[in-house]
């Protein structure tokens, strides 16, 4: 999304300047380097997914191991490039579908090898995945030696799907900041560490891989395996861990199962329901938004009820909103010698210090708001729209600032007016900064082809339904601001 609304989205991370433009560089790269005794990977941006391994050998080792499997199959799903799991026959309510022992969950603690530790401090406690990819790393190095090699043998060899590893066409065409910058923030940091710490390893006593040398692609496949598969069991404080063949089974915002903890630390997937036979099973990842779930696990929802469009509150933006409304300006807030920082210099203080009660302004405010969902507005938005469009904090009445952003609790007609077709008009300017409208978009997803009339890749095409949801958010939320206008009292104003 370019033009001058483009620093309305929320800024993931500052502008990506790395050598050569790392996300380029991977997300371009015409193949993995080659390792692990001279095998090449296949291309981390390839549609394909295939399992290289077999899940039977993988239950086998489960079954040895101590756990157990019933009932269950792993088939493809979808279109072919991805696998799941699917009910073998039919299933009761609270069945034991895998236990899988606590031994066979691949994490790190304080017991794995010190090499590896000392690697894995010097990664950001907030990178969990970048944590645990490089276990999943040293365990592949290990090849048949690793006590995991039956699982490790069944990784996708290629991760579709994952932004970070779209050519540069797919990017692009994802058109939406929050996304895109914060693409460029988890390119910039794995270059870095590959280049500073994984490259001077092989044939140092510091080297957890056996010599081999892991490049920023390795580590990139790794990365992207891991923020795919792995659950955090052991809490949000603990090193995730990646669950063999639990893994396996996809998302649903219905889950038919689910995971459960035993005390001895084995995990369990338990249907929560009657499940018929070649039916497939599904775990909840969470109430997670499509840039979520694009960017770990490389697959969007179409009508996803936690889907949001995310903003940075800017007075200036609302300013423009306000003129795009065609509402009078006589009697309202005005930004004359407002910076781009969102700050409030030019309001009356008691204003000012409103928005930052909302935590909109002051110091260290929070300046990431939302659209779409219900209420199709922000609360702490619509909060400050009221604010702003009062003349003196006696039209307040008093409500404590908390209530303000309640949706229908205005404070009066005339006001909710022109809040409500402030926030409208925000969202059609959004709408208008894209190149391309919905229905257009949505033409090309049905005929699958390019305007030179050539296939659309799968990356390009999941490009596309991603800032679809995105488009079809704000159409929703300009609908339901305008039913609710249309809900007031004498709802005309000027």
């Amino acid at each position: 999304m370019q033009g001058v609304f483009a620093n309305c989205f929320v800024r993931a991370a500052p502008a990506y300047t790395a050598e050569a433009s790392g996300v380029a560089y991977l997300a371009s790269a015409a193949s993995l380097c080659a390792f692990f005794q001279g095998q090449p990977l296949r291309h981390l941006h390839s549609s394909s997914t295939r399992q290289p391994g077999s899940p039977a050998v993988l239950g086998q080792w489960i079954l040895e191991q101590g756990g157990a499997v019933e009932g269950i199959a792993v088939q493809p799903v979808g279109d072919g490039t991805g696998y799941g799991l699917w009910s073998s026959q039919e299933l009761e309510r609270g069945q034991q579908l895998i236990l899988l022992p606590k031994q066979c969950q691949l994490t790190y603690d304080e017991e794995s090898k010190p090499e590896l530790l000392g690697l894995i401090e010097q990664v950001p406690q907030e990178l969990w995945g970048a944590r645990l990819a490089l276990q999943v790393l040293a365990h592949r190095t290990q090849g048949a030696d690793s006590f995991f090699s039956s699982y490790i043998q069944n990784l996708p060899v290629g991760v579709s799907g994952i932004p970070m590893f779209f050519a540069r066409e797919p990017l692009r065409a994802i058109d939406y900041a929050p996304v895109t910058q914060q693409v460029s923030m988890r390119c910039q940091w794995l270059l870095h560490f590959a280049r500073e710490a994984l490259r001077p390893l092989p044939g140092t006593p510091a080297d957890p891989f056996s010599g081999t040398l892991i490049d920023a692609n390795a580590f990139g496949w790794a990365l992207a395996v891991v923020t795919s598969r792995a659950f955090r069991v052991a809490g949000p404080s603990q090193p995730a861990s990646m669950l063999p063949l639990i893994d396996m089974c996809n998302h649903g915002f219905t889950p038919n199962c689910k995971l459960q903890t035993a005390g001895n630390g084995d995990v369990q997937l338990i249907t929560l329901q009657d499940i018929p036979h070649q039916q497939p099973l599904h775990l909840s990842y969470g109430n997670l938004g499509n840039d979520f779930l694009l960017m770990d696990y490389g697959f969007v929802v179409p009508g996803n009820p936690f889907d949001r469009v995310q903003l940075s509150f800017n007075l200036e933006l609302l300013e423009a909103a306000k003129e795009v409304a065609h509402l009078h300006t006589s009697h309202l807030w005005s930004t004359k010698g407002q910076g781009t920082s969102g700050a409030s210099t030019a309001l009356p203080i008691w204003q000012e210090q409103a928005l930052t009660h909302l935590n909109l302004s002051g110091p260290n405010p929070d300046l990431q708001i939302m659209i779409g969902g219900d209420p199709p507005i922000d609360a702490r938005l619509l909060a400050a729209l009221r604010i702003l469009y009062c003349r003196d904090p006696t039209e307040l009445g008093g409500r404590p600032l908390v209530q303000l952003g309640a949706w229908g609790a205005f404070l009066t007609p005339a006001n909710e007016v022109r809040a409500l077709r402030t926030a409208a008009a925000l969202c059609t300017m959004l709408l208008s900064q894209w190149s391309s409208l919905p229905q257009e978009d949505q033409q090309t997803l049905s005929l699958g082809l390019d305007p030179a009339g050539q296939p659309l890749s799968n990356d390009m095409m999941l490009a596309i339904q991603f800032r679809l949801q995105k488009k079809r958010l704000l159409l929703q939320a300009v609908n339901a601001i305008s039913k609710q206008i249309q809900a007031l009292p004498g709802h005309t104003v000027t």
